[in-house]
């Protein structure tokens, strides 16, 4: 009886054991992937005039107010938008617009020191007719900590593409509802 016992026992530390070191060997293993190396795109279809989606993008004005999150935020040049918002006084993001070609196209870069990541983005706008603007986006992403570079790049690789979507829609909505306050 009690070398059956001992046998079971024998075998559960070794399959628990051999677990840890499986689950080891995997997250060791991770720290060296190497994530692509590639520009994402997206493209929609938005129902608004091209000049209208160009004060989402081109205007952080507004975006930075429609953005309940941010404390407190700092433009330093509006001419080529170069600004800083603040979530809490320890978490801030730089960015810094680099290319303009008004109503066309917009490049800027995101630096986000906590998070250990810079985010480089380009918008480019096309007009479908007077009232739809078709609105690419590219991005391209840098993560200098190990464990973002993994859950970004592995499991959620458009998150950063679609969240930049998502603010573009949010300060539109958010310039509509100015508009209807006038």
């Amino acid at each position: 009886m009690n070398s059956s016992k001992n046998n079971f026992l024998a075998r559960l530390s070794s399959f628990v054991f051999g677990a840890i070191f499986l689950s080891v060997a995997v997250l060791l293993g991770l720290t060296f992937f190497v994530p692509e190396d590639k520009i994402r795109e997206v493209e929609y279809t938005l129902d608004y005039p091209i000049a209208r989606v160009w004060q989402a993008v081109y205007e952080p004005s507004h975006y930075l107010k429609a953005k309940k999150e941010i404390i407190k935020y700092r433009i330093y040049d509006s001419i080529l938008p170069r600004w800083t918002e603040y979530y809490t006084p320890q978490d801030s993001i730089e960015n810094k617009t680099t290319a303009i070609i008004p109503q066309k196209k917009l490049t800027y870069g995101i630096v986000n020191q906590k998070h250990q990541q810079i985010n480089a983005f380009s918008f480019k706008l096309e007009a479908v007719n007077d009232k739809q603007t078709k609105l690419s986006i590219y991005e391209k992403s840098r993560y200098f900590n190990v464990w973002g570079s993994i859950y970004f790049q592995l499991f959620r690789p458009t998150t950063v593409i679609d969240y930049e979507y998502v603010k573009i829609k949010n300060t539109l909505k958010y310039i509509d509802s100015q508009n209807q306050s006038y």
